[in-house]
């Protein structure tokens, strides 16, 4: 049986106009994409530059991260939309990633529970 060792993260919701947060958005995704569980392939640059602005234009969107100390480690999009089998909001997880050195660690953890309060 393997042990799993829970790293202190800080979740944040991203800021879109923050500088920081809207990188830390890009670069989580693009880990994801070029993983094989993403696909393997990095976003076009297309993709990158329209990322964070289309996000922020979508009034549904909304982006957690996780920090460990001012390196992103974790991300998680997420879209509101609304149930009609039960009449109410309901959230979506479009994306969740954590960066390949910190998997195992609770970090994953730590963005549903920070989702699971959101919703």
């Amino acid at each position: 049986m393997s042990e799993t060792t829970t790293l202190s993260a800080t979740i944040v919701r991203a800021d879109y106009n923050d500088p920081k947060h809207a990188a830390d958005i890009v670069s989580m995704l693009r880990s994801y994409a070029m993983d094989p569980m993403g696909g393997g392939e990095d976003l076009s640059g297309q993709v990158q530059r329209d990322l964070v602005p289309g996000l922020q234009a979508m009034p549904a969107a909304s982006s957690i991260l996780a920090y460990i100390g001012d390196e992103v480690v974790g991300l998680a999009n997420l879209m509101t939309t609304f149930s009609s089998f039960a009449a109410k909001p309901l959230l979506n997880i479009h994306d969740i990633a954590v960066s390949k050195d910190h998997r195992g660690h609770g970090i994953g953890r730590k963005l549903f529970d920070e989702i699971h309060k959101i919703a």
